[in-house]
């Protein structure tokens, strides 16, 4: 197993395409946290209240999940690209067993959404601390290094997960183009319509748990509650304000730990899909 995920990585960092896809999400990252800092949705509230509260969490964890896609379609076409370049055939019929291939695949590529994870953190703070220091109102306060660490290693572990979903669809589809499309059109059209859909239907408890909710559901959820914990002064519970804040945001996400569930429940279907499919698909 050990040479098959040293075998793994060298095939990733002899590409472009890791860091031909790092790039825009870092920028995606940074981006959304400094321009939302500046002109986020909540800074006449908070005049009028007069607190200094950590606006930037929110639009950092926005930004986050706005480049997670970048990692899942990163994880797909490296995956799939194997297929249509016939490289996996080498691969199975000297690797142990085909099961091995694939634990390496992921072993390998949760690593990259690591370096996907640190990379986009670090550029959503940089982001941050720029849009704070030209908000007009110093409304984009960051809370406590605790809590700012918090939602940042959350943040990398949510990557992580993006990144392994990319190589079950890669691994299901075996075709990058494929893969783009089915990942973009899911996440940017397709669960908007099923939203909609259920929100005609009076279903929308469904909602927090369809996969592009649950992946940001993570982020989202942390960002709120580290914001609700700054604020003084409210007549309602953490909960009821959260969820007030949802309502606000337009959001529909479920608390921070039960989105991470399911949406490894949706990696683990996806993967064992796409695991069946190759243990008995012709690959030569």
């Amino acid at each position: 197993m050990g040479g098959l995920i040293k075998a793994e990585f060298r095939k990733i960092l002899t590409t472009k395409m890791w860091w031909a896809l790092l790039i825009p999400a870092a920028l995606v990252a940074l981006v959304a946290s400094g321009f939302g800092s500046v002109l986020g949705g909540l800074e006449d509230v908070l005049r009028e209240s007069g607190q200094k509260v950590p606006i930037a969490v929110l639009f950092y964890a926005r930004g986050m999940n706005q480049a997670t896609l970048f990692a899942a379609i990163f994880g797909a076409c490296a995956v799939a690209g194997e297929f249509r370049t016939k490289t996996i055939t080498t691969t199975y019929l000297t690797a142990s067993s085909r099961t091995a291939v694939i634990g390496a695949k992921l072993i390998a590529y949760a690593g990259m959404g690591v370096v996907y994870g640190i990379g986009c953190a670090i550029s959503g703070s940089i982001g941050a601390v720029i849009g704070d220091s030209i908000a007009s109102d110093g409304t984009g306060a960051f809370p406590d290094l605790g809590a700012w660490l918090a939602i940042c290693a959350a943040g990398i572990g949510v990557m992580v997960l993006w990144t392994l979903l990319g190589v079950g669809v890669g691994t299901l589809i075996n075709n990058p183009v494929g893969s783009i499309l089915a990942l973009t059109l899911y996440v940017l059209v397709a669960e908007k319509a099923v939203e909609l859909v259920l929100s005609t239907q009076k279903l929308d408890e469904i909602r927090p748990y369809l996969p592009n909710n649950a992946g940001n559901g993570v982020l989202t959820d942390l960002s709120l509650r580290i914001f609700v914990k700054a604020l003084t002064g409210i007549p309602v519970s953490t909960e009821q304000a959260v969820d007030l804040l949802r309502q606000q945001m337009q959001v529909h996400t479920d608390i921070w730990w039960a989105s991470a569930l399911v949406f490894f429940g949706y990696f683990g279907v996806v993967t064992v899909l796409g695991w069946l499919l190759n243990e008995k698909r012709d690959v030569t």
